[in-house]
């Protein structure tokens, strides 16, 4: 579907329809296919509100904002958005950091996020000892 912006379109259609899928969503779906901008943006505008607005969800980041904007830059229309749900910040060439989530439910899969060095200091966790060759020091 991918790249195939009339079958987006078709489908966004479809999901308009049903009641289970968020209207927004699937607007936002239509007008990236049918390189509506400005609808685009009003759109995912909703989304990310709805989302900063909701006191229960799956997710503790708006998964389905950050998936419409990476189809939206694919047609260079991704929005300029600003939430304190999205650090936004660009993360320079050798720096930042993959926070790799995988969940005891294997069904669920595994999930990577990119964040800035910053953003994954914020995170804690627990200091995991690199896995490789054991240091020269160590094999005499």
């Amino acid at each position: 579907m991918l790249g195939d912006w009339g079958d987006v379109r078709v489908h966004a259609d479809f999901a308009r329809t049903h009641e289970a899928f968020p209207n927004e969503v699937s607007d936002a779906l239509a007008f990236i296919s049918a390189e509506d901008v400005v609808g685009y943006v009003e759109a995912v505008e909703d989304v990310l509100e709805s989302f900063e607005t909701r006191d229960e969800y799956l997710e503790d980041v708006p998964d389905n904002v950050l998936v419409l904007q990476a189809l939206a830059a694919r047609r260079s229309m991704a929005a300029e958005l600003e939430s304190p749900l999205l650090s936004g910040a660009e993360i320079p060439e050798g720096k930042g950091a993959t926070v790799r989530i995988t969940f005891h439910d294997a069904r669920k899969g595994v999930r990577e996020l990119d964040v800035t060095d910053a953003e994954a200091e914020k995170l804690g966790g627990r200091q995991v000892a690199r896995r490789g060759r054991r240091p020269k020091s160590a094999t005499q």
